[in-house]
Parts: structure tokens; C-alpha cells; sequence
């Protein structure tokens, strides 16, 4: 098996300059196993050998900023307290904010803020703080005794706490055939054979882990899929993420909400029932889900099917080639207060813009140049309210990917160029 890893930064030329913007880099698998020329052709055959092959460590994991450097300030007099914002030092950079210590990491947080209290500015603010993060602590440490689980990992914490509430719903109804899977998850999680990794996936069968950690390629999932007849017992553990069913010719244009604090596109399961009903063949099946909204509001055990997206422009030509999504599926139908949700794909493909006073209306283009040339030179104060809306296909042919007005290049949907939504989170 031939492979290879692909440049570490993908480039593309704005029309308005001729300065190369450097994009972020998402490795995917093709970097590892073979030439992407031949990828779309890959069979079980090919990538059985490599599946007991673990890319810990091998694969580049997603890089977080910089943090700055830790503040440190003169303590004051225990009986003068700089309690007057007027004396604190924001010239030199006082903050409330510890920006070089990870939010996630508790014990370093309370170490810190009982150094502020002893440091003695506006300590009122961090006796608050602490009492907050004590009770963390505390929610941490029941949780983790609730769920049976050893260890200090917490985004390993948090999965298990995750999977263990799918597990509650899975016992009363299993229309997917996947309680076995999240058995052995769980199983794996607590027993430290498995760890999370950051943009690894493994593969999981009725119970069976059927390959190490590996980065997430559309193209394998599908191949693994298909071999293991992945429309139910078939599970991704890892990749937290119109429409049509892949390699399908039907379609028909869905209207979604586009929300900038969705991490999930969500369709409802009557959506799905047309698609697959329509075209003859099912969705293939990623895994379940707990799903939280605004509030603290937690729907449980929700699924996940593979579907592609693309937008239409108002001559029904598509902006971009169709994108693979992940699609999480709630129960019933698409009404007035149930809205389909396209999550970050967009964002992820083309240019976007907002303009004052038009609020409902965004606009998105293939190139800078296109979308700085389209956006209204003032406020408008009648606002057209016509959001885009994603597409699946509805009839034969589909809607040409043809030139743009300007003669811009349609941006090419890469598959691998969207990271990985927060677990669990919509």
C-alpha cells in the first residue's frame, strides 16, 4: 500500500489579489495510506491490512493556540484590598481571565485563584470564582463515581458520562442495534484500552472494535460500512459531526436555519424517510449521540446518518460540488418550531458576510472578491428576508456546477477540511 502525506497547508488565490492566503490544514487519512488520485477507488481489500495499524502519535493532532505567558502582581497588605477597578493595574495587562491555563484543568484553576485572593486584587471576584469551581469539582467527581470511571482525563470523563446516558436509552428501545456497541465502548473507556485522541476515529461492529485509532476519512467509513452492512450495528466513536444520500441521483430542496452556534446539522426522520424512499437505498449509519441545546436542554441517543450538502444560487446552479455531512436525525417532521439546521459545513466552503440592517439575509460567495462586490454599499432599511437554504437533489439531471457570474471558479468542497464538532453538542 502506497503512501504518502500531502502538503501541511492548502493555498488558494483571491481574484481581488494575487496574494496566496494560507488555510488551516485538516489531515485526513489519505495523507497516510495512498495518493488521493486513487483514493475513491478503495476496497475492503485495501484497507483491511492497514486497520491494525494505530496512528497515535503518528497523526498530527488539531494545535490550539498560543497562550500567553501566567500574570504575576506585587500581593498587597492583607487589610488593602484593591477593590476600586480605578487601582488596578490594566495598563500592564491585569485580568480576570487565566488565558495561559486550560479551562478544563480544575485543579490548576483553583491553584490559581486562591493565589489571586492572597494577591488581594478584587478579591471579591475570585471568592466567587472559587466557590464555582469547587462545585465543579465536586459535579466532576460524583460524575465520574456515577459512571464507574477511574482516571483524570476529563474529555475521556466526559464521553463516558455521554455514552453511559445513550446506554440509559438504549435499554428501554434499540431500533438501531446499538447498545452492544456502546457497552463496549464504555467497557474500553473504563478499563483504559481506549483513550480519547483527537481527530483519530475507531470502527465498532455489534460490539467489535474493528480497527486501532485512525484519522477519519469519508471514503473508508464508507467502505467499512457497507462491508459490515452498517445500516444498523455499525458505529464511529471519535468524529463528533441539499442533502442527499450518497451516490444517489434524487433530490429535492429542504429550506434550513442557518445557525451559527450549531455544531450538528439536524433534518428530522420524515426527511430521511423521503430521501430513502425516493432514491431506494437507506442512509449509512454513523453511531448515536446525545444532543444539547440552549438551556441545558439534552435529547439522548439521537442518530447519526452520512448525507451530502450543497447550495443552490438563485439560477439553481450549485455553488459547491456536494459536501459529506454528518446528519443528526430527530424523531417526527420539519414544522414551524422543529427547524432543520444546517450546522458549520457552510462556513467551512465559501465566504460569508452579514450588512447592517439586512439581518436576515446572508450573503455568500466562491471568492472574496465576489462576496466584498455583492454586499449592499449602505444599511438597508427594508431588508429582504430570504436566508440561502441547503439542497438535496430532486430530479435527473442535477443542477449543473457551472461558471459564476464574474467568472469566479467554484471553491472545491473538500471532505476533510471541516474539523470535528464538540461532543454531543448541536
Amino acid at each position: 500500500m502506497a503512501t504518502r502525506r500531502s502538503s501541511a497547508k492548502r493555498q488558494r488565490t483571491d481574484e481581488a489579489d494575487d496574494k496566496k492566503e494560507k488555510l488551516p490544514y485538516f489531515p485526513s487519512a489519505a495523507d497516510f495510506l495512498r495518493d488521493e488520485s486513487g483514493y475513491e477507488n478503495l476496497t475492503y481489500a485495501d484497507l483491511a491490512p492497514d486497520l491494525s495499524t494505530s496512528y497515535v502519535g503518528k497523526f498530527p493532532e488539531p494545535s490550539s493556540a498560543p497562550r500567553p505567558p501566567k500574570q504575576t502582581w506585587p500581593q498587597l497588605p492583607p487589610n488593602k484590598p484593591a477593590t476600586d477597578p480605578n487601582d488596578l493595574p490594566l495598563d500592564k495587562g491585569w485580568s480576570i481571565l487565566e488565558k495561559d491555563i486550560d479551562n478544563n484543568d480544575i485543579d490548576a484553576q483553583l491553584s490559581r485563584c486562591k493565589e489571586r485572593i492572597k494577591e488581594n486584587y478584587m478579591p471579591q471576584i475570585f471568592e466567587i470564582r472559587l466557590k464555582g469551581l469547587q462545585e465543579t469539582q465536586k459535579q466532576r467527581e460524583a460524575m465520574a463515581t456515577r459512571n464507574g470511571f477511574k482516571g483524570g482525563d476529563w474529555s475521556i470523563l466526559q464521553r463516558v458520562n455521554s455514552l453511559r446516558k445513550i446506554e440509559e436509552e438504549l435499554e428501554m428501545e434499540d431500533k438501531h442495534d446499538q447498545l452492544q456497541n456502546v457497552q463496549a465502548l464504555l467497557q474500553s473507556y473504563r478499563g483504559g484500552a481506549l483513550q480519547w485522541h483527537p481527530g483519530l476515529v475507531t470502527y465498532w461492529h455489534k460490539g467489535t472494535q474493528l480497527c486501532h485509532p485512525r484519522p477519519f476519512y469519508w471514503k473508508e467509513f464508507e467502505v467499512l460500512n457497507a462491508h459490515y452492512g452498517g445500516t444498523s450495528g455499525f458505529w464511529m466513536e471519535g468524529y463528533d459531526v441539499a442533502v442527499r444520500i450518497p451516490r444517489t441521483n434524487f433530490y429535492a430542496e429542504f429550506e434550513f436555519v442557518y445557525d451559527t452556534g450549531a455544531s450538528n446539522a439536524v433534518m428530522y426522520q420524515a426527511d430521511i424517510d423521503m430521501l430513502e424512499r425516493a432514491s431506494g437505498t437507506t442512509a449509512p449509519c454513523m453511531g448515536l449521540q446525545n444532543c444539547s441545546g440552549v438551556g441545558g436542554s439534552t435529547t439522548r441517543g439521537i442518530p447519526n446518518v452520512e448525507l451530502e450538502f450543497t447550495l443552490l444560487n438563485s439560477t439553481k446552479q450549485r455553488m459547491t460540488k456536494w459536501q459529506k455531512v454528518m446528519v443528526a436525525v430527530f424523531a417526527g417532521y420539519n414544522t414551524w418550531d422543529n427547524y432543520r439546521l444546517d450546522g458549520p459545513w457552510l462556513s467551512f466552503l465559501l465566504y460569508m458576510a452579514t450588512a447592517p440592517r439586512h439581518r436576515d439575509l446572508l450573503h455568500v460567495a466562491t471568492t472574496k472578491s465576489d462576496l466584498t462586490q455583492r454586499l449592499p454599499a449602505q444599511a438597508s432599511l427594508n431588508p429582504v428576508v430570504q436566508p440561502p437554504y441547503a439542497v438535496v437533489p430532486q430530479a435527473n439531471p442535477q443542477p449543473p456546477l457551472g461558471p459564476l457570474p464574474g467568472g469566479a471558479v467554484p471553491l472545491q468542497a473538500v471532505e476533510t477540511n471541516m474539523p470535528p464538532p464538540a461532543q454531543g453538542v448541536l
